[in-house]
């Protein structure tokens, strides 16, 4: 079974990355004294793209398998359908990454 970092590395590097849109991320994490979370932060090798994650490294993998679970329960927001597949994004100008999920049935595209 994977470790949290090595999901959450496997899932950036089949993204890629927002600038340069190369899979070649490598991931570390950002942490700070007097016990919070630490962050997940990625930089691209090959352009050198620098950017945090905004999800906790303890909650990601959670976040994912219930999100996952959300949409496949409720289903796609337009036709109820639900067959839907979730996948990790970056945003370049924002430099904020996120879940989308895309509807098979109807193709439409949703923030998950």
């Amino acid at each position: 079974m994977m470790t949290v970092f090595e999901s959450v590395e496997k899932e950036l590097n089949q993204t890629g990355c927002p600038a340069c849109h190369k899979h070649r991320l490598e991931l570390s994490l950002r942490c700070t004294f007097g016990g919070k979370m630490c962050l997940f932060a990625a930089q691209c090798r090959d352009c050198g793209f620098l950017f945090e994650l905004n999800e906790t490294s303890h909650l990601l993998a959670q976040t994912q398998i219930e999100r996952d679970k959300k949409i496949k329960r409720t289903g796609c927001p337009v036709c109820q359908k639900k067959d839907v597949e979730i996948i990790f994004r970056c945003d370049l100008q924002d430099q904020d990454c996120f879940f989308l999920a895309t509807c098979h049935s109807c193709h439409h595209i949703f923030r998950a």
